[in-house]
């Protein structure tokens, strides 16, 4: 979305106001895609859904490098957090890692 903004910077076109629009509403379709596979009464889950929210304000040309390392952290968490679930099953705090067992991950 951010090269897309820089572009039509650049070019200054009036015309280039529907692509804004587009390069919007293609972010926010992703976004919304995502928020719908998180479960909301999981802490991990909420802290990535609070990371892509502060994500979502466009304030320069360039996307800032610490939001997206901090959602690319969080997503990280919540797949190894899911992988462990699917990997164990039911079993997943008996036999999965320390960090998969505490209870500020449910």
């Amino acid at each position: 979305m951010h090269f897309r903004l820089a572009m039509m910077e650049a070019n200054g076109q009036i015309a280039d106001l529907e692509n804004q629009q587009d390069a919007r509403n293609a972010a926010m379709l992703v976004y919304r895609r995502v928020l719908m596979r998180l479960n909301m009464t999981e802490t991990l889950h909420v802290d990535l859904s609070n990371r892509l929210n502060d994500l979502m304000t466009v304030t320069s040309k360039a996307a800032d490098a610490k939001k997206m390392e901090a959602v690319v952290n969080a997503s990280r968490q919540v797949l190894k957090y899911e992988w462990a679930v699917t990997k164990y099953g039911f079993l997943t705090f008996v036999f999965a890692p320390k960090q998969w067992r505490k209870k500020e991950h449910l």
